[in-house]
């Protein structure tokens, strides 16, 4: 059977959007956590969507070799608004060359251990603070 990918992603989420609770979350971290702090544990910046009849419109961001931004408006009606061919292939890729790992769990172990705010660029980087005006802080 060949099914579309994203056709499928897409019915699949609004499925748990409908049907699910404690699933489907939006990442927030708290306010008061200032640029040089380490962000805070998944569990106190996850907000769980309530379910949801029409949880339209919402961007989906697919992650896999690489990335894929929908926006879907209904079931049914989605579209690709952005992407790039670099996602988790290229992480992995690039992982393995530079570091003695022989599988994806060892490099998510040594995350653990590194501080992403030495090589990503942050909301922070790019404004000198946060961006209130979408709700971002300077650590994101």
């Amino acid at each position: 059977i060949c099914v579309d990918e994203m056709a499928s992603t897409v019915t699949g989420l609004n499925f748990l959007l409908s049907q699910t609770d404690q699933e489907v979350y939006h990442y927030r971290p708290p306010p008061d956590v200032r640029p040089e702090d380490p962000l805070p544990p998944l569990d106190q910046c996850r907000e769980f969507l309530p379910r949801s009849d029409s949880p339209f419109p919402y961007l989906l961001v697919n992650i896999g070799s690489g990335v894929s931004i929908l926006q879907v408006l209904g079931n049914g009606k989605y579209e690709r608004v952005s992407g790039s061919s670099l996602g988790g292939g290229t992480f992995w890729g690039l992982s393995r060359m530079l570091t003695n790992c022989k599988t994806f769990d060892e490099v998510i172990e040594l995350t653990n251990f590194g501080e992403n705010g030495n090589v990503d660029m942050l909301v922070g980087d790019i404004y000198g603070t946060d961006y209130s005006k979408l709700g971002l802080p300077a650590n994101v």
